[in-house]
């Protein structure tokens, strides 16, 4: 009898510490719901009545990377094409994201001031969302979203320079300039859909680009 308590204590300890509780090994201890932590990089597909879409995210040394071509969304809804930037987060066996509209893009110098010419896209079809999941052991994840209209916004570029002290009567003067451009009203009506995915692979390089698969 007093064996098998013993026996059932110490079962019941290995089962805990495989889990993560009573300080079991990582990656469980620290909220990945993998056995091989959550670097790597994700992609999804999502699908409704009339939308086609994509989601994607990469993460590198436990938090997400800023690698533009790695963490994007593009969806296909009646027609049009939406499309915007993603920032998820990977909790035990949650998914959280928000997908942000993609209204602009620019360039910056070496020394940090915004490169001329800048290419302003305003499409009048800007949309933001969000989705939610679960994760499983394995990677692969699966959930809803909703997609809706982005409001019409007004935006300022603000672009800080220092005269070239051989070409100007008045060296190391500071420039500041300030335009602003207004982003019309989406036109998108909300639209809720489903999606599941994958982590396609397990690894990033210093340049945020994957290198090894699954």
């Amino acid at each position: 009898m007093k064996r098998s308590f013993f026996s059932l204590l110490a079962t019941f300890a290995a089962v805990s510490a495989h889990a993560g509780s009573f300080g079991g090994p990582p990656p469980f201890s620290n909220g990945s719901p993998l056995v091989t932590g959550v670097d790597g990089s994700y992609q999804a597909s999502a699908r409704a009545t009339n939308v086609s879409g994509i989601i994607r995210f990469q993460y590198a040394s436990g938090v997400q990377t800023s690698s533009t071509s790695q963490n994007n969304w593009i969806f296909f809804i009646n027609g049009q094409i939406q499309r915007g930037s993603t920032v998820a987060n990977i909790d035990s066996n949650k998914v959280d994201g928000v997908m942000d509209s993609l209204s602009a893009g620019s360039s910056t110098n070496s020394n940090g001031t915004i490169a001329l010419p800048v290419v302003l896209l305003n499409a009048n079809n800007a949309a933001s969302g969000y989705f939610r999941g679960k994760m499983s052991l394995n990677g692969d994840f699966n959930g809803s979203g909703q997609l809706q209209a982005s409001p019409a916004s007004t935006n300022q570029i603000i672009a800080i320079s220092q005269i070239d002290a051989a070409a100007a009567f008045n060296p190391g003067a500071i420039v500041v300039t300030n335009a602003s451009y207004t982003n019309a009203a989406g036109t998108l009506s909300n639209t809720p859909f489903k999606f599941r995915g994958v982590r396609a692979t397990t690894t990033t390089s210093s340049s945020s680009s994957s290198t090894s698969t699954n």
